[in-house]
């Protein structure tokens, strides 16, 4: 969130009322996708997340969750955020 306020603030950014945020967190096997925006002129958090993904028994029997962590990290923001 740290890199996200200190986008807030930059100046090229001042114009823009929406700033998208992706996280992933990860502890031994397993992780979660955390993703959502920040709504400066509605000063709201919106945040969406993943089920905690346990890849304890390697990515080919977790074939469903891996590309449910690609879809996640792979998706493009759409919409105006100015």
């Amino acid at each position: 969130m740290s890199i996200t306020a200190g986008r807030l603030l930059a100046q090229p950014y001042h114009r823009h009322r929406v700033f998208p945020v992706t996280l992933l967190t990860a502890s031994g096997t397993k992780l979660r996708v955390t993703q959502g925006y920040v709504d400066r002129q509605g000063r709201s958090i919106k945040v969406y997340m993943t089920k905690i993904i346990d890849f304890v028994e390697g990515e080919k029997k977790n074939w469903a969750d891996v590309l449910t962590v690609i879809a996640w990290l792979a998706g493009k923001p759409t919409g105006d955020t100015t």
